[in-house]
């Protein structure tokens, strides 16, 4: 399994201001909910907006085998990883307000107070 994505679909995330992460519940169904990414040092990041208490993050960490993100309809195999670490964290925090924060500030600052930091992942290829 590679361990980077392909130049072209990182170039895409890096582009498209939302995607689809899919997961799954306890009972097996499968969610999909819109997120923000950004692409840092040649590596896609997310943030749950609502923290730990988002659904689609809770059930990742609950089954991360389950997890794909959805870019353009086409449905990508990955893993999560967490990168709740600081030089991460600021890292992601500066991208998120250079691709968001002129159009949509309310929704930016929520994706960058101390609630939401804790919740910042890598995603690698796989699944």
């Amino acid at each position: 399994m590679p361990d980077r994505f392909p130049p072209d679909l990182l170039e895409r995330l890096d582009e498209v201001r939302e995607v689809d992460v899919e997961t799954r519940s306890a009972s097996g169904e499968l969610h999909r909910t819109i997120i923000w990414v950004v692409v840092v040092g040649g590596e896609p990041y997310v943030r749950s907006v609502r923290g730990v208490a988002g659904i689609w993050y809770r059930e990742l960490l609950a089954d991360p085998a389950a997890a794909g993100l959805v870019i353009d309809g086409t449905r990508h195999a990955v893993r999560f990883e967490p990168a709740a670490d600081q030089v991460s964290v600021e890292a992601v925090s500066a991208a998120l307000r250079a691709k968001y924060g002129r159009r949509a500030r309310a929704s930016t600052a929520a994706m960058l107070v101390p609630r939401t930091l804790r919740t910042t992942m890598r995603i690698v290829p796989g699944g």
